[in-house]
């Protein structure tokens, strides 16, 4: 009881064992296993998420989020630390539904390309709305040297500001 209200799983997992290793027909034992276990297994998914919280920006990846969260519903009153990491998924899960304010400031001559998305073309200001990731920006003008800008947006990043001008002749 004392490891169990100290969140220490990994070691209730052992105590759970070693009694299994005496009697494994230990219906307490099996059962306290198998909720220790599972209790372990979602704070390793979760903490995986919340380590590197990008990763939500995937579909697959936030899909298994709003899983995680339902199946931890069950164990977070057994354990405060389920329920703090749970709190923090929740919170990223949000910042990855917000995309972005992302401001372009150009000199209506540098043609821009944004890398696996579009074509932003020949502007002087230009707003857009991304979520967060890795973006790669290009710029091209005939006679000048192609620039390239990579920027990671964070997910509590929500306002960017990039300035994209090929002004170095070739």
């Amino acid at each position: 009881k004392i490891l169990i209200r100290a969140d220490k799983w990994q070691e209730v997992i052992k105590k759970y064992k070693d009694i299994l290793i005496l009697d494994n027909t230990n219906a307490f034992a099996l059962d306290g296993l198998n909720f220790a276990e599972e209790i372990n297994e979602l704070a390793k998914q979760i903490n995986i998420l919340n380590n590197i919280p990008l990763l939500l920006t995937k579909i697959e990846n936030f899909d298994k989020a709003i899983l995680l969260l339902e199946s931890a519903n069950n164990y977070t009153l057994a354990s405060k630390k389920l329920l703090i990491i749970t709190n923090l998924l929740e919170y990223n899960i949000k910042l990855a539904n917000q995309p972005a304010v992302v401001n372009i400031k150009s000199d209506d001559k540098t043609e821009i390309i944004l890398k696996k998305v579009g074509i932003i073309g020949k502007v002087k200001d230009k707003t857009l709305s991304l979520k967060a990731g890795r973006y790669i920006f290009e710029g091209k003008r005939l006679g000048y040297k192609t620039i390239l800008i990579e920027k990671e947006i964070a997910l509590d990043e929500k306002n960017v500001f990039l300035e994209i001008i090929c002004n170095e002749r070739i």
